[in-house]
């Protein structure tokens, strides 16, 4: 009657854990290609990344309950061999899956293919299926006996434990209960943006390298101003064109008209924008003083000055 109480979960003809771990990859994969947000998308995913392919390779390599640690090169016997528990195999899988997944996606990805969620996907489903095949077919060829078993046996006898044990499990039960409610609080809320706003400058084209370099006193350069307001509220945007990054003074100027930029003197421009909003315009510009010269662009949108420059050779 004892041996019918037993449960076994994984032993011959029942390879129940890679079955589990083939599973989990893919639901996962399918959670990721239908874009199911949630904690179980991430704990599967989690699980078909760092776990799964680990803990097939893990199970291809030692399809017995012993491993032979290292054979003897001039004779055919075992010089050691020892038990591999199921809390060895998901420690090593854990470590060996990581180590798997980085090194192939970085191959993969070196060059060839782009780092998405198909190539992790591919990745982990080729690497967790096959090992799981051969996993298979090397338990099959080991004696039932030395096989990997799972098993329950049932409860003799309810253990009793002290106030003091009961007190410290009430602890713990408690504490991660509150631990998971924290992960799923904070896994679930909207990440925290840092309010900001970008300035960048380019040449009318789109291109860095069309940027103006060398203009002639007088000559009319070409760029084009970006700002966007990543602000949580609508601010009044303060910009300042000069040859200084301080400059003592500034005069208004309208975008649309050619700028008059003097040694001394600023030009300014304000405008408004709405969070998310973005303010392009082509500016043309001409500097009459000669020698090299560098045109300097600060942003104040109220909560800090940001600055960008263009190095200019007038000639």
């Amino acid at each position: 009657m004892a041996n019918k109480a037993v449960r076994l979960y994984v032993g011959p003809g029942k390879p129940y854990d890679l079955v589990a771990v083939c599973a989990i990859v893919t639901v996962s994969v399918l959670l990721a290609l239908l874009d199911v947000q949630g904690v179980v998308r991430w704990t599967l995913g989690f699980l078909a990344v760092f776990f799964a392919p680990g803990y097939a390779i893990v199970s291809a390599l030692f399809p017995g309950r012993k491993a032979i640690i290292a054979p003897s090169f001039t004779a055919r016997r075992d010089e050691h061999t020892m038990t591999i528990s199921l809390l060895e195999r998901i420690i090593i899988g854990s470590v060996l899956g990581s180590a798997v997944m980085a090194l192939a996606g970085t191959v993969i990805t070196r060059g060839i293919l782009n780092f998405d969620v198909w190539v992790v996907a591919v990745e982990a489903i080729t690497i967790t299926y096959v090992a799981s095949w051969m996993a298979i077919k090397r338990r099959e060829l080991t004696p039932p006996e030395d096989q990997f078993v799972l098993y329950s046996t049932p409860r003799l006898s309810t253990p009793k434990l002290s106030s003091g044990e009961r007190a410290i499990s009430a602890l713990i039960a408690v504490a991660v209960v509150a631990l998971a409610a924290l992960a799923v609080q904070g896994m679930g809320a909207k990440p925290v943006v840092e309010e900001h706003s970008e300035l960048h400058i380019v040449g009318v084209d789109g291109d860095m390298d069309s940027l103006p370099s060398v203009l002639a006193p007088g000559q009319a350069g070409l760029m084009r101003v970006t700002v966007i307001s990543h602000l949580s509220s609508a601010e009044m945007f303060h910009l300042v064109l000069s040859l200084e990054q301080t400059p003592a003074n500034s005069s208004a100027f309208d975008p649309a008209q050619i700028v008059d930029i003097s040694p001394g003197q600023g030009r300014s421009y304000q405008f408004e924008l709405q969070p998310g909003a973005k303010w392009q315009q082509d500016v043309a510009f001409v500097i009459n003083a000669a020698g090299n010269q560098t045109l300097y662009l600060t942003l104040d949108d109220g909560m800090e000055v940001k600055s960008n420059w263009l190095p200019l050779e007038i000639t």
